[in-house]
């Protein structure tokens, strides 16, 4: 159980703001925010015990199918136990009386989920680190913008050409980008720049980069003083929506959220060659990941129908 600030205390200061319910999520390996939301008075037991998961959404795919890999379906599909770390507890600026915080996974037996993205980063810093690197992890998040038309179809938002890398109302007329900067950056998300990207109505915004060991906390001057990392639910106006990562629209670039590693050498040690078990450097998991997109895309290609 990840240890934090004393749960009492952080009920009664959340009672004090109003707060009645804490979202508790942890990513998956395509980068999905999954979770569940906890009624205050439950917080102190999920504490304790944790939440329950099914394992199986480490191995589900973009489209949905649970890929067959080690430790899921031949073993019945057993849980993981997700515990929060409220030292991560911000509230969350579009959710009404509400809080959010990350969650760690956990296998039965108590050991940490192999799978878990943030174990996974902090494997990945340690073994960087015994080769003599630092691994710098900086995201930056494409997404496209949707807005309803009249007839209740979804349409790109601000749907005009030769807009990259502009800023202000003319790719943006709504304002919505800085809106989004702006609640992210209170939200303590360490959020450092934004603009319009290559097609229309997709936008960018930058990250500062860190190191997987520094421990991520909220800026401001309590645990409940920022938010969450998602910046798909914080459009300001009605009508508009962004697609999140990940995305692909007719006729366009694809959004998806980069992250860069920055191995930084500081002792002149050499990093291995790739093992030859690695298919251009993905790990098995990864691989069987794409290789199910990608045989799920040939059926819809084959049936004249749309995959994204």
């Amino acid at each position: 159980m990840t240890q934090g600030p004393d749960v009492a205390a952080v009920c009664e200061r959340l009672r004090e703001q109003g707060v009645d319910v804490v979202r508790v999520s942890y990513p998956d390996l395509i980068g999905v925010d999954r979770g569940r939301d906890v009624l205050l008075d439950e917080l102190p037991a999920v504490v304790e015990h944790g939440l329950a998961f099914c394992r199986a959404v480490y191995h589900t795919s973009p489209m949905g199918d649970v890929v067959p890999v080690q430790g899921g379906l031949e073993l019945g599909l057993p849980d993981i136990t997700v515990h929060p770390d409220l030292a991560t507890l911000a509230p969350l600026l579009w959710e009404p009386a509400a809080a959010w915080c990350l969650g760690d996974a956990a296998v039965p037996g108590g050991e940490t989920a192999p799978e878990s993205p943030r174990a996974v980063a902090r494997r990945v810093a340690e073994h960087a680190k015994g080769l003599g690197y630092t691994l710098i992890c900086g995201p930056e998040l494409e997404f496209y913008l949707c807005e309803q038309a009249a007839d209740g179809r979804w349409q790109r938002y601000a749907n005009d050409p030769g807009n990259v890398y502009v800023v202000g109302r003319k790719g943006d007329p709504q304002g919505i980008l800085l809106h989004m900067l702006r609640q992210l950056r209170d939200a303590g998300l360490r959020v450092t720049a934004a603009n319009h990207e290559f097609s229309p109505g997709q936008f960018e915004i930058n990250l500062a980069s860190a190191t997987p060991s520094r421990r991520w906390r909220p800026t401001g001057s309590s645990p409940t003083s920022s938010a969450s990392t998602s910046s798909r639910r914080s459009w300001p106006t009605s009508g508009t929506r962004s697609s999140g990562s990940s995305a692909s629209l007719p006729t366009g670039n694809s959004a998806s959220t980069l992250t860069i590693f920055d191995l930084r050498n500081v002792s002149a040690a050499a990093l291995p060659a790739t093992p030859p078990h690695d298919r251009g450097g993905l790990s098995r998991i990864a691989g069987r990941l794409r290789r199910g997109r990608s045989r799920r895309a040939a059926r819809g290609t084959r049936r004249g129908g749309r995959t994204s």
